[in-house]
């Protein structure tokens, strides 16, 4: 009978672990290279500049890229299904702009929408819009939603 080698029983040597995913970068508001360089300034890559940014947008931001050739389709008119499947992905409020009819996703205070992060400014949650506005609403889903 044949003896079973004793490294057998014994624990392995523990594996360094990889450092963990940092939970901010600087990223290029312009062309969205994640650059290694303090905030505000130039990019390596294009005129624009960088801005700290947390995890979750760079999730968001990623995620937003592997849509770019189909950018031009959800700024004219299918912006509310992008803002859905955004929603899909990382839960968020869906939001209405109502001067510019626009859709986008609110996810920890910043707004989102096939473009990459854009301004919070005039919107309103779509569930609070629909109760205050019905029948604007329902001129939203027949004309945006549903065309």
């Amino acid at each position: 009978m044949s003896k079973i080698p004793e490294e057998f029983w014994t624990d392995p040597q523990p594996q360094p672990q990889p450092d963990p995913e940092p939970d901010s970068a600087h990223r290029c508001l312009t062309c969205d290279y994640l650059p290694c360089h303090w905030n505000r300034l130039p990019c390596v890559d294009c005129d624009g500049y960088t801005a700290w940014v947390q995890r979750t947008d760079i999730k968001i931001l990623k995620f937003i890229n592997g849509f770019k050739p189909a950018v031009e389709l959800f700024t004219h008119g299918y912006c509310y299904w992008f803002a859905v499947i955004l929603q899909e992905r990382f839960s968020g409020v869906i939001m209405y702009n109502e001067v510019d009819n626009h859709f986008a996703l609110l996810v920890d205070n910043r707004l989102y929408d096939a473009t990459g992060g854009i301004p919070a400014v005039g919107f309103t949650a779509w569930s609070v819009y629909q109760t205050a506005e019905p029948l604007n609403a329902w001129r939203v889903r027949r004309d945006c939603v549903y065309k």
